[in-house]
């Protein structure tokens, strides 16, 4: 299980990957956390803290933005589906 972690971190380290929520769920998970060294323990909580990862504030400067992306996200799957009128219920 060691391996795991280990692997996982350099894995994600050497591609310069940055998956806040892998880390989230290595911390979340008592076997996996008890396993780690301490620098991965604390590495894993610096790449939370990076991704803001349940901190509970949205930051209002990109409030507009995602705003925006969720609406054109809203009418696209919409679009995609059937109107009432084409559905087949028996």
């Amino acid at each position: 299980m060691q391996d795991l972690v280990t692997t996982y971190l350099v894995r994600a380290d050497e591609q310069g990957m940055t998956d806040g929520c892998a880390a989230r769920e290595i911390l979340g998970h008592r076997l996996l956390t008890a396993l780690m060294t301490d620098q991965e323990t604390q590495d894993c909580r610096a790449l939370l803290r990076a991704c803001v990862l349940g901190a509970g504030v949205f930051p209002i400067d990109l409030y507009d933005e995602v705003e925006a992306a969720l609406r054109i996200s809203d009418r696209a799957i919409r679009n995609c589906l059937p109107t009432p009128h084409t559905t087949n219920r028996q």
